[in-house]
């Protein structure tokens, strides 16, 4: 049994490196094991991370480039009109999913994405929407608290559609996550990072209680999320893990 389960724990780290396919984030992930201590090893990792960088950078800009967006640049949330914006924030930056990123994650979820809608937990500027209108998701919703953001959204998501002819019918909703009611219909929520572990906590509180008041299909991605967060995520007794990489979780309601 013992065997067992040590085993069944090295595929699942395996499994997860295997799902690490984008920009070689598996490879990263292995060489950050291979340094160790090594101040070398560490140097050389370092040099990998600012090569990988800059190269998933080239890649988010491909998208704006394509399309004629605007959803690449950073925005530090205390610039923005953000009415009572919780100080826990900090210097905490609006930032982009890499679509590389995106289209790994969709590949390794063993869903039927068609019987999901796509909640987009801070949508920021909205191209995580826009990826996943390539999906067949049954509706599109994005939640964001900045004003600012979600005129930007909008505007991104209009140019979108003139550059690939398809209306996104995106529904955005300018308010705070924890405070909006979430749509008691089969929904994946997709959080690429938008809260310190200290706000997170809150945020998957809140997705839980949800399901408790309208059991359903539930489905989350959380990428790049704290340590804390997802110990959390594991122990919820909402949701079970579907998939676990170096840079990104996925769950499922039981």
């Amino acid at each position: 049994m013992i065997l067992y389960s040590a085993m069944e724990k090295f595929l699942r780290k395996a499994r997860g490196f295997a799902h690490s396919t984008t920009h070689f984030g598996g490879a990263l992930s292995v060489a950050r094991k291979l340094a160790g201590g090594s101040r070398l090893g560490q140097r050389a990792v370092g040099h990998l991370e600012g090569w990988m960088g800059k190269y998933t950078d080239y890649r988010t800009r491909a998208f704006d480039r394509k399309h004629g967006t605007d959803t690449f640049e950073r925005a530090q949330l205390a610039d923005l009109q953000v009415a009572g914006l919780d100080p826990r924030f900090g210097d905490w930056l609006y930032g982009p999913i890499n679509p590389d990123f995106f289209a790994e994650m969709m590949r390794a979820l063993p869903l039927r994405l068609g019987d999901y809608g796509f909640v987009d937990v801070g949508a920021g500027k909205g191209l995580a929407l826009m990826l996943a209108s390539e999906y067949p998701f049954r509706e599109l919703l994005g939640i964001e608290f900045s004003p600012e953001l979600v005129e930007a959204g909008k505007k991104n998501v209009e140019k979108y559609e003139r550059s690939t002819g398809r209306s996104l019918r995106v529904e955005w909703v300018c308010d705070d996550f924890m405070a909006h009611a979430l749509p008691p219909r089969p929904s994946l929520f997709f959080l690429n990072n938008p809260f310190p572990h200290s706000i997170a906590t809150h945020a998957i509180t809140h997705i839980e209680k949800s399901i408790a008041a309208h059991p359903r299909k539930v489905a989350l991605i959380y990428r790049k999320p704290h340590g804390e967060t997802v110990k959390q995520l594991d122990a919820s007794p909402h949701l079970r893990p579907l998939k676990s990489t170096p840079f990104w979780h996925a769950y499922e309601a039981v």
